[in-house]
């Protein structure tokens, strides 16, 4: 599945290729996994103190050859704008009520902000459509792609991966 990723986003290797795990909790390990092959480096933000043993993670990502994590603790006003270069968007089980961010990362208004630090070609956003603008959302996910033109990104639907089961993998790039 990765290598199939890989051929449509044409990644190369040339610069370190990061991902960025907003309102994350303790979702740390399986992301990885996930991510395996499409970046070096997972930003992991969480506004809550993550109740997580770095160590055993850090030695499972050494064990597995894993992305290296990076944890930040902060307020995603804070945080997305310090962001550097991104390539992949994972953003899963995050919900509006308690508990949840209430941020609708996979709305118009927080993806224009995360989509300001994607590179114009290939970029991926994986998700499982947590706290999303239902139109906007069905919008991106269609089989024959979605152009936002407001802001100029094309999304296409990449066909769905047997090993992470109900997540959506979507290539993102800018038009010009």
């Amino acid at each position: 599945m990765i290598t199939r990723i890989l051929n449509i986003m044409k990644l190369s290797s040339e610069k370190i290729r990061v991902g960025f795990y907003p309102c994350c909790g303790e979702d740390i390990l399986r992301p990885l996994k996930i991510m395996k092959g499409l970046v070096e480096k997972v930003i992991f933000c969480d506004k809550r103190r993550l109740n997580i043993n770095k160590n055993e993670i850090l030695d499972q990502v050494k064990l597995d050859n894993l992305p290296n994590p990076e944890f930040v603790r902060g307020n995603l006003r804070d945080v997305i704008p310090s962001l550097p270069e991104i390539h992949v968007f994972f953003y899963r089980g995050d919900g509006p009520g308690e508990g949840g961010s209430g941020f609708y990362l996979m709305g118009r208004k927080w993806l224009a902000r995360v989509l300001e630090h994607f590179p114009e070609k290939n970029g991926l956003i994986i998700t499982d459509g947590s706290n999303r603008e239902s139109k906007f959302f069905a919008k991106i996910v269609r089989p024959e792609g979605y152009y936002w033109s407001a802001m100029g990104w094309n999304f296409q639907i990449i066909p769905p991966n047997p090993q992470a089961k109900h997540l959506a993998f979507i290539k993102v790039e800018k038009t010009t």
